[in-house]
């Protein structure tokens, strides 16, 4: 709905799915573009899921994350069990 926060609901569904210690939360922020690529792959790695918020702030970064998950997704490895559990929530204002 308009001007909800999932943010609550989608903590408590991973901290019920996946645990608490493999959920990640980044609020988009100047100079966090590397900070947030390297916290996807980790995240893909690891079966972690994660949380980008107010992605409305960064369209530019956007377009690299989307770059940065099909490059994820083409090169998974079948063999790592942990990619199942891999989620991305990105959390926005209407833009």
């Amino acid at each position: 709905a308009l001007g909800s926060d999932p943010t609550k609901d989608i903590e408590e569904l991973a901290e019920k799915e996946v645990g608490k210690e493999n959920f990640v939360e980044i609020p988009i922020g100047a100079g966090e573009t590397e900070k947030i690529l390297n916290a996807l792959r980790e995240a893909s790695l690891k079966g972690k899921w994660i949380m980008l918020k107010n992605v409305h702030l960064s369209i530019t970064l956007l377009r690299q994350v989307e770059k940065e998950l099909k490059s994820i997704y083409s090169s998974n490895d079948s063999s790592n069990k942990n990619f199942n559990n891999f989620q991305v929530f990105l959390t926005s204002e209407p833009h």
